[in-house]
């Protein structure tokens, strides 16, 4: 059973005016219990934050997230590409982020991510462009610059070696769910791809991150390396979940 959702974003196609800020977080409501698709706090340009919520169906629940759940966007345009989800563009001024503070945690954690690749594969560019960064220490998701697979760091900054790599090479035009997650003990890391784990999980203990201030969505923490993908959603939650409830997680994204 998932103990905590911490933070969950839905990425939906809602043009309007925007000055910077995505405003919003949370109405204050507190306990209780709401299905999935309850609405706690839309963000103008279209981010929406779910917690507190029971879905039966899967047998999930999750409490509510006790983060600050205001993102920030800056770029060239002043205005996030919003067709179909956020577009992390690969023009290197897209940059979008948000407070670790009670959002993530340290010592284990589970991510997962909806998106779509926007070019014809993930090739070979000689870059190593960022799913999802944070400053300080580096909990880095990134396609690698010499291929086309998704590589998971738990800590990048003090474990280099310690990663989990896909053996899928996402396609254009295809809807993928990734899902990293991490722990302090067996198994220490693994990688899904569509609610199916590729590769074995790791076998190295790793040192559990000192967060900076913000973790970043579709850039590295100095604002380049934009993987050119559509994120339709992004979940984290608390602790390392089992693959039973990975794929249940994969249903609900």
């Amino acid at each position: 059973m998932i103990k905590r959702l911490f933070l969950a974003l839905l990425l939906l196609p809602i043009l309007c005016g925007f000055n910077g800020n995505m405003q919003g977080g949370f109405d204050g409501k507190m306990g209780g219990s709401r299905e999935l698709g309850a609405k706690i706090a839309a963000m103008p340009p279209g981010l929406t934050f779910y917690a507190d919520y029971t879905d039966g169906r899967n047998g999930i629940n999750a409490d509510w997230s006790l983060g600050d759940g205001t993102g920030y966007y800056s770029g060239l345009s002043k205005q996030p590409d919003l067709k179909g989800g956020y577009h992390a563009t690969t023009a290197n001024d897209d940059v979008l982020k948000y407070k670790t503070d009670r959002n993530r945690t340290a010592a284990q954690e589970t991510i997962i991510i909806k998106f779509t690749v926007l070019e014809s594969s993930f090739s070979n560019d000689g870059i190593g462009r960022a799913f999802l960064d944070s400053d300080t220490k580096r909990r880095l998701i990134r396609k690698e610059s010499a291929s086309g697979v998704i590589t998971s760091y738990p800590n990048q900054s003090d474990n280099v070696t310690v990663l989990k790599a896909t053996t899928t090479t996402p396609l254009q035009n295809v809807t993928y769910i990734l899902t990293f997650s991490c722990n302090q003990s067996t198994p220490y890391y693994a990688a899904h791809v569509n609610g199916i784990q590729e590769g074995t999980t790791g076998t190295t203990v790793w040192t559990p991150i000192a967060w900076g201030a913000s973790f970043y969505v579709g850039s590295i923490t100095i604002g380049t390396s934009q993987p050119n993908i559509v994120y339709h959603s992004i979940a984290f939650f608390n602790r390392d979940l089992t693959p039973n409830e990975i794929l249940a997680a994969n249903g609900i994204m």
